[in-house]
């Protein structure tokens, strides 16, 4: 455990994930911790995306089916003036902190408990950007109607700019949560490529589960809506940014087709190599992503 802590900055915690202890010193060396994939992937070689998560929707606005704005509380009546507009347009939307990751800073808000700008920064610690809700086809929303259950779908670029598709996986909220990050009490599984289907049990922390805990929907074997379309619009955003090396983008399926939820610029391979016990090095090895 201490060899491969020092070797790759694996954690006991991820150690024990990977089953590392039943592995080959070969088969060990394929795994990617969190530590190393934000080494490599968040160095400016490899990653171009601003830390602002609404400069990164400035980035793929034409993808995002429904409004996003940025306040600061330092935009004055201005400000105040749109944010009034925004606020009856949506009696009820989701902020989030600028800088927020695995789904912490984000609330879901009622307009009459947050009537102007200054009490959204107060509540928010900062500046912050509102988005309206996305209303969920019926598919995802069976694991979990409280929150906004996800794909996230991982992609690379070599330096060629070509484009390749990793993996995906699928994330669903639990109990009172309206995120579906695993960071946050969510569950995780993996999605066969090819076709669509989760193709492993769900994953929370250290348990396992056939069936999400409170809709008892299960997870082996359902399928994706629309997969072919999901597939090809991420290539097709990672292809407009070529310069950028991984993506992980967050997307929702909503009433009227796929909705990117968030563009992430350094996605961890952590839960993807628990559920699948492969390492993804070599994966990304012969695709020359390393």
């Amino acid at each position: 455990m201490l060899r491969e802590y020092v070797r790759g900055w694996v954690t006991p915690s991820e150690f024990y994930k990977f089953l590392m202890m039943q592995k080959s010193d070969e088969q060990r060396r394929g795994f990617i911790s969190e530590f190393e994939g934000l080494a490599i992937f968040k160095d400016p070689a490899f990653n171009i995306l601003p830390n602002d998560k609404y400069a990164r929707y400035q980035l793929f606005s034409c993808y995002f089916h429904r409004e996003v704005l940025r306040f600061t509380g330092q935009g004055g009546q201005s400000e105040e003036t749109l944010y009034q507009a925004f606020i009856k347009r949506n009696q009820t939307f989701i902020a989030k902190t600028i800088m927020g990751a695995k789904g912490h800073g984000v609330r879901k808000c009622d307009a009459g408990e947050v009537p102007d700008v200054a009490t959204l920064i107060a509540l928010m610690s900062g500046a912050c950007i509102v988005e309206a809700l996305i209303d969920q086809g019926g598919e995802l929303a069976a694991f979990h109607p409280q929150s906004v259950n996800t794909v996230r779908f991982v992609t690379a670029a070599n330096d060629d700019g070509e484009v390749s598709m990793l993996f995906a996986l699928l994330r669903v909220g639990r109990g009172d949560s309206v995120v579906d990050n695993v960071g946050s009490g969510g569950l995780v599984a993996a999605i066969d490529m090819d076709s669509g289907r989760v193709c492993t049990d769900g994953l929370c922390g250290w348990d396992y589960y056939a069936e999400h805990p409170d809709t008892l929907v299960p997870f082996r074997g359902t399928q994706l809506p629309s997969w072919q379309s999901l597939q090809l619009m991420a290539c097709r955003m990672h292809a407009e940014q070529p310069a950028q090396r991984l993506f992980g983008f967050d997307f929702a399926w909503a009433a009227d087709g796929w909705d990117i939820v968030e563009v992430n610029p350094a996605p961890s391979f952590v839960s993807w190599q628990t559920l699948t016990q492969e390492g993804i090095r070599p994966v990304l090895t012969e695709r020359r992503i390393l």
